[in-house]
């Protein structure tokens, strides 16, 4: 919910089951803590007191009080969706980074095309997804990309475009004021885990990899993973605090320079496992590293297309003669 991820069957209509992470997006924002705590938790605080008042028999106006606030609170955010519901139906069009905002027709919002911009450039997009064919137009970053949904049956006729990456036409310009990340010479490698529970290397080693890099001192390291892995990052900075004090290995949980391509450029090695982020560092060829813990059965897999670009181990001592062999070639 607010505080931690919810797994999807916990977090109630289908509206509210997106990707992993359950109903996060809606949880965390404002509309979702009025009073500055909750929702959620005022809802416990009450039933809990009305429960309370009906075992003690409190008189009935006072249960009557009790949950006034609450039909208050209803009736505000009942009024918050039908004027946002306004708003977004007078556009003609709406451009969405995802397809879940299809679900935004089932309350009306019905008049705009729908446009999908796509979010990440590589795999893992479920190309049979059959949403897909309810968008208005889908801009398509690459012609692999495309043609995956096109076999899949997804794409109507002049529904579709290649348009590339228009994410690098402005982080190339500011590539060239970016201040260096770190005071020394020393090559620097980004681990960049992917959030989703099924392909991520964290929760296997990613603990052992910082603690790995963290004795070394032939190496920087940027840990910045996905965005979604420890979202909000306030609630996980401790976990990370005894990595502060050292020179030569940078925290970032989820700030504007983990999605702006700041660390994907300054490195020199990407070690990571299933985010497309390794495309933007690709920009540039230079040695990558792939991880899969959990064995994941990849190689006739187009979603791990990109693993035939550099070394593949399941474990951090691979990585270590890896990198001690030199075993990288700019891929």
């Amino acid at each position: 919910g607010h505080y931690r991820v919810l797994p999807s069957w916990l977090t109630g209509p289908r509206i509210c089951r997106l990707e992993h992470g359950g109903c996060a997006v809606l949880f965390r924002s404002p509309r979702a803590k009025l009073l500055g705590v909750p929702n959620a938790l005022l809802g416990l605080i009450l039933y809990a007191a009305i429960s309370a008042g009906l075992v003690f028999q409190w008189p009935a106006a006072l249960l009557a009080a009790m949950t006034a606030p609450a039909v208050a609170m209803s009736a505000f955010l009942g009024y918050s969706l039908l004027a946002n519901r306004r708003r977004l139906d007078r556009f003609d069009a709406l451009v969405v980074p995802e397809r879940t905002s299809l679900l935004a027709k089932r309350i009306g919002v019905t008049r705009p095309r729908y446009i999908l911009s796509f979010h990440g450039s590589g795999g893992h997009d479920s190309p049979d997804d059959p949403r897909l064919r309810r968008l208005g137009l889908l801009l398509v970053p690459n012609q692999g990309r495309l043609a995956r949904i096109a076999a899949a049956g997804n794409v109507r006729p002049g529904r579709a475009t290649v348009i590339g990456s228009t994410k690098l036409d402005l982080v190339r310009r500011m590539d060239e004021a970016r201040p260096a990340l770190f005071a020394n010479r020393r090559p620097t490698i980004l681990y960049n885990p992917h959030h989703r529970p099924g392909t991520t290397s964290w929760t296997e080693i990613g603990q052992q990899l910082l603690d790995h890099f963290a004795r070394r001192d032939d190496y920087n390291l940027i840990f910045a993973p996905h965005v979604r892995l420890f979202d909000p990052p306030a609630l996980h900075a401790e976990a990370f605090r005894r990595y502060q004090g050292l020179d030569h290995i940078r925290i970032d949980l989820g700030s504007e320079a983990s999605i702006d391509m700041s660390y994907t450029l300054a490195a020199d090695i990407y070690l990571g496992d299933t985010s497309s982020q390794v495309l933007e560092f690709l920009v540039r060829p230079r040695p990558c590293l792939f991880l899969t813990p959990r064995r994941l059965e990849w190689r006739d897999n187009e979603d791990f297309a990109y693993w035939r670009l550099g070394p593949v181990g399941e474990r951090v001592d691979e990585l270590a003669e890896a990198l001690a062999k030199r075993e990288l070639s700019a891929a």
